[in-house]
Order: structure tokens, then sequence, then C-alpha cells
């Protein structure tokens, strides 16, 4: 695409509004662009990416001129990464402590779907999501990953949404040589059969909870200990800073 191109189409979407509008479910691609006004190039990663466009945090820079990598183990989903995405790297697998295969819960809502038998069982079911199956899909660990994908790339933003499986994601990271400005994590509830629920939720409500009861959160303390801070909390998620950051 030559310059004057990308410059007409850039004009089109800011004339339909596409620039201004929010994909992501909570409008934390709308923090994310101030917080990276002034760069108009970065790179992201994108772990549990769903959709390249609905509830993304991704896709507004994607139209801004960045490129990613984006992770997903829905089976088919890529197809359409690909085609919206295509200078993105798109990567159709899951995030695991190791290479093998582990079985997906797929329901009617694939924003839940999981890893975490307790939790589709449990707390999916009990919400009125529908499970229509299950796949048995290729893992591979954080690690691999980075190093085949990402190489010596800086990573501006790390999104972090795998239905329970934060905590196990985070402590595969090489801090040393990878540490985002900003990292997106959701906080609603963490993987284990001792806990497969959402943790001090707020009175009346299953799916969110106060930024006081982050504490109770085992990916929250792991990322203050590696210093990193609290920007803004959404329903669904939180974003972190890293207050060693060169911008």
């Amino acid at each position: 695409m030559t310059k004057m191109l990308r410059g007409y189409l850039k004009k089109l979407l800011v004339s339909k509004g596409y620039l201004e509008k929010s994909f992501s479910q909570d409008s934390e691609d709308v923090i994310l662009e101030k917080i990276f006004i002034n760069k108009n190039k970065g790179f992201y990663v994108d772990i549990g990416a769903h959709h390249p466009i609905e509830y993304s945090n991704t896709y507004k820079f994607y139209l801004r001129g960045w490129t990613g990598v984006n992770i997903d183990p829905r089976p088919g989903i890529m197809e359409y990464f690909n085609k919206i995405r295509p200078k993105d790297i798109n990567i159709e697998i899951g995030i695991g402590e190791v290479q093998n295969y582990q079985t997906l819960y797929m329901f009617d809502a694939p924003g839940v779907n999981t890893f975490n038998k307790e939790i589709a069982y449990g707390r999916n079911i009990s919400n009125g999501f529908k499970l229509i199956g299950t796949r048995d899909v290729r893992m591979d660990t954080l690690m691999n990953v980075l190093e085949n994908y990402v190489g010596d790339k800086k990573i501006d933003f790390l999104n972090v949404d795998v239905e329970g499986y934060e905590i196990e994601i985070l402590k595969q990271m090489n801090w040393n040589k990878y540490k985002p400005n900003v990292i997106i994590c959701e906080a609603l509830f963490e993987s284990g059969e001792k806990n497969p629920t959402p943790i001090n939720c707020t009175k009346g409500s299953d799916t969110w909870c106060l930024a006081e009861n982050l504490n109770s959160f085992q990916t929250h303390n792991f990322l203050l200990n590696n210093d990193y801070g609290v920007l803004a909390k959404g329903i669904a998620s939180v974003i972190y800073v890293n207050k060693q950051a060169k911008w």
C-alpha cells in the first residue's frame, strides 16, 4: 500500500469515526491511546485475543499502524485475524506450561471459552452460558512463542485475558528480556479447583470486584512485585504500568 493510499485510508477512518471508536470491552483502548499518544508505531502481544475487532484492546492500534502478535486457541478464529489483520502475526494455540494438547471448553459466547474444567462447569454454566463442545488444542509455552515471533522487539503493551489462567502465563515471563511498558490483565477470577469463582465480588454481582479487593488476586500481587503499578481498573481488567518504563 502506497503512502498516499495509507494517508487516504486514515482520513477515511477518521471521517467515519473509527479511530475515535472504542473496540475494547470497557474502553481500555481509549486509556491506552492516551498513554501512547505520541507513539505512532508500536508493538503489542495479545494473549486470548478472542476476535480481530470485537472486544479487542489492540485493534484501534492496528488501525493506527501498530503491529503485533495475536494468540487465541479457538478453532478457526485465525482465519478472521489473517483476513482482517494481515500485518499481524496470528497464532491459533493456547499458552500453557508445557508443549502438549489440552481440552478447550467452548461456549455459545466464545469470550468465556476456558481450559479450566471447574470454571466451565461451574461459573460459566451457572451464569447461563451453553457448552457447545470441547476440542483438544495445541499448547505452547509463552517464552517459546516470544522467542519465535517477537525476538528482540520491544513489547509496548501486553494483553492477557485467558479466563482464569493469567497467573500461570505471567509467571512464565522472562522479565529481564521482556518487560512491557503496559500490561492489561483480566481480573475476574482465578483458576484452580479451590478457587474457580470470582474473588471478593461486590455484593449482588458475580462478575466484578472493587479496586480495593485487588490484593486478593495473585496476578495483582505478582505484578506489583515485578515493579508495576495500577493506572486504571475497568469492570473486567486492570491496566498496569511498568514503573521503570522508558517511553
